[in-house]
């Protein structure tokens, strides 16, 4: 690109001044005189048309120094903007990896594998918290039976206690009825 517009630049001048050293020399040709086929050309005419081919010469690789110069000034330009643009595109992808991950003990994840990963820990949480409760009631629920049980059991057994004792003074009150019963009859006899 800056070849083009250097090239542009430098073309442009140099029609310039082409077209007036064919101006000069159209001049000079038309103006000179003719004997036979030749043309005399005066010498201070020569020497100034001379002076104007040197002149434009001069100006020509002036100006061609001078874009030469500005070239290389545009290519230090380029070069440094270059840098700065790859700096400037470090620092974007730095600063989008920066707005697309999150770091975890030193390791980078990405925000959304992050959430996904906070959502099935929460979730998994969740599952283990009711399942525990779950396994808690349950667990109540058993002891409550067993409790329960253990209750009738005892009272079944409060209740077994007391009619094996009433059977038990029962029976001694029977014995003791017929040992006395016995002893009235040893006795009588």
């Amino acid at each position: 690109m800056r070849f083009l517009v250097a090239f542009a630049l430098l073309s442009l001048s140099q029609i310039t001044f082409a077209q007036n050293l064919q101006d000069q020399f159209t001049d000079l040709r038309d103006n000179s005189e003719t004997f036979k086929e030749y043309k005399v050309i005066k010498i201070y005419e020569l020497n100034r048309f001379w002076k104007g081919v040197t002149d434009t010469l001069k100006t020509n690789s002036t100006t061609i120094t001078e874009l030469k110069k500005k070239i290389a000034s545009h290519d230090d330009e380029i070069k440094k903007l270059s840098n700065t643009l790859a700096e400037s595109k470090a620092n974007m992808l730095d600063l989008e990896f920066g707005v697309e991950h999150i770091i975890i003990f030193g390791l980078p994840i990405s925000k959304t594998a992050y959430q996904v990963l906070n959502f099935t820990i929460i979730v998994t949480l969740l599952i283990l918290i009711a399942f525990l409760v779950f396994k808690y009631n349950e667990r109540r629920s058993t002891a409550r039976e067993k409790i329960n049980a253990f209750n009738n059991l005892e009272e079944k057994f409060a209740d077994y206690q007391k009619t094996a004792l009433e059977k038990q003074m029962k029976l001694r009150r029977e014995l003791q009825t017929e040992r006395n019963k016995l002893e009235q009859i040893r006795g009588i006899s």
